[in-house]
């Protein structure tokens, strides 16, 4: 089973860490080594994903809670732990079970005229009407000891 998390990403990149015992961050990485078989992290534009590959067959996946409404094969196959079996018939289970679903709820012409109900204009007046004063005092807005104030660390003299 593969588990990622995504989000805004920071100014380094993301690596198991020695945290001190007040610490207030830098475990989650060290639990992901300690559970994974793998893990890694992938850079997308303005994200980061950590990505973990957690065996099927552990103590972690019998903690699972399993919802009680999907169908008995499926769950039975579940509630045994990810057993390699779940493999072959996790396609047909999910085909059986989900697909009616998907494909009733789908608008056949989705998408089709998705361009011609998008205002052309959409971004042509954007700048206009934002205010010319927008950014103009952003930077003097900043408290430069906004980290220090919430405990973080100060990026600057880690540098």
């Amino acid at each position: 089973m593969t588990v990622e998390v995504t989000d805004g990403g920071g100014p380094t990149r993301p690596l198991p860490a020695n945290p001190s015992v007040t610490a207030r961050g830098g475990r989650g990485l060290n639990i992901i080594t300690s559970l994974a078989e793998d893990w890694g992290v992938r850079d997308d534009i303005g994200e980061v994903t950590v990505w973990a590959l957690l065996p099927p067959d552990d103590d972690f996946a019998h903690r699972v809670t399993i919802p009680s409404d999907i169908s008995p094969d499926l769950g039975a196959e579940l509630a045994s732990g990810l057993r390699p079996s779940l493999d072959a018939n996790l396609e047909t289970s999910l085909g059986a079970n989900l697909g009616p679903h998907l494909e009733a709820g789908l608008d056949p012409n989705l998408g089709t005229n998705l361009d011609a109900n998008l205002d052309p204009n959409l971004g042509a007046n954007l700048g206009a009407n934002l205010g010319a004063n927008l950014g103009s005092n952003i930077e003097a807005n900043i408290d430069p000891d906004f980290d220090r104030e919430l405990d973080f660390a100060d990026l600057d003299e880690l540098a």
